[in-house]
């Protein structure tokens, strides 16, 4: 159990790093669909 618990947090470092080289990667490249995107969950939000 204990190992299976260090190998599951060891897989959400990985894709917590991984999906965050790919969010800043798509930011870089496609700033104007992220900044529509935020605006989009945000407008969402408040409605």
């Amino acid at each position: 159990m204990k190992a299976k618990f260090g190998m599951s947090m060891f897989i959400n470092i990985v894709w917590l790093f991984v999906g965050g080289i790919t969010a800043f990667w798509i930011g870089v490249n496609q700033t104007p669909f992220l900044i529509a995107g935020i605006s989009l969950a945000f407008a969402e939000r408040t409605a």
